[in-house]
């Protein structure tokens, strides 16, 4: 969904929690959101934010997710995806839930890997018979 086009422009700025439903409705499903937006309160604090804040989107030829990170970072604020859901938060809290996805998803392949009928030494490659 966040790789579909941005569906709506708003050149003067949207407040955030008008943004949010926004997203929330350009994500949605007929049986209901792809996933739900979630707003990490003591991020938006840490970016001296509110949902009252007004985010400036400019959504022609960009993707959703390309107008949303372009939106939020003035704001000092980011996104990331995981757990089903969508998450704005600090910049940094965007990140760190962006790095912790990352370890998750490396630590699921090392398990996968290491449990393949191959093995790794060295630097070398080799099949098991």
């Amino acid at each position: 969904a966040l790789a579909a086009p941005c569906p709506f422009d708003f050149p003067d700025g949207v407040e955030l929690g008008d943004l949010v439903a926004r997203v929330e409705k350009a994500t949605s499903k007929a049986e209901g959101p792809a996933f739900p937006v979630l707003v990490d309160p003591a991020g938006l604090f840490a970016a001296g934010r509110d949902m009252t804040s007004r985010a400036r989107v400019r959504g022609e030829g960009r993707t959703l997710g390309e107008a949303l990170s372009a939106a939020l970072a003035p704001l000092g604020l980011g996104y990331a995806v995981g757990g089903g859901a969508l998450v704005i938060d600090s910049r940094a809290g965007a990140a760190d839930r962006r790095i912790d996805g990352l370890e998750r998803k490396l630590d699921a392949l090392i398990e996968k890997l290491e449990s393949a009928p191959i093995f790794f030494e060295r630097g070398k490659v080799e099949r098991l018979k």
